[in-house]
């Protein structure tokens, strides 16, 4: 689950969630609540098609 959240100074980032409630990952900072949904539709569109690069040794 996608969480939208204000900074201290009003501005806004986004968290995500796994279903067990553990963080997987933190935005950016955003100026307005909508960039940062703009933000959130970015990742859901485009992580279907992300590659996995792995460089492990």
């Amino acid at each position: 689950m996608f969480e939208i959240r204000n900074t201290m100074n009003g501005k806004f980032y986004w968290r995500f969630k796994a279903i067990n409630g553990e963080l997987v990952a933190t935005s950016e900072v955003y100026e307005t609540k909508q960039d940062c949904k703009n933000g959130i539709d970015c990742i859901m569109s485009n992580a279907v098609f992300a590659a996995i690069r792995d460089q492990t040794v």
